[in-house]
């Protein structure tokens, strides 16, 4: 199943909220699976930005992908690859 992201003109939802809310969608999708015990990933490939690729997915025009989901059965335990030290890219306000 594919769902598709049409963000449209609004007085009080810019874009930039539509779109941070639709990969918050896929974000939890992730969550519920793994909580569930399904192995789930969060893929953004060169398809997702390409539009004859997403035409032959189903997209419509003005139609986008955040990104795909896939879920299955774990047969392993994945290792987290290294991340960046926090410092590293973290800005901390001050409040001031």
């Amino acid at each position: 199943m594919a769902w598709f992201l049409t963000a449209v003109e609004h007085p009080k939802i810019p874009e930039f909220e539509q779109l941070i809310s639709a990969g918050n969608v896929a974000f939890n999708l992730v969550h519920a699976a793994n909580a569930l015990g399904y192995a789930a990933q969060w893929v953004t490939r060169w398809y997702a930005y390409d539009a004859e690729a997403a035409q032959a997915l189903g997209a419509r025009l003005g139609e986008r992908f955040v990104g795909f989901v896939h879920v299955g059965t774990p047969t392993t335990k994945i290792e987290d690859r290294p991340r960046p030290a926090l410092d590293d890219v973290v800005t901390y306000w001050s409040g001031q």
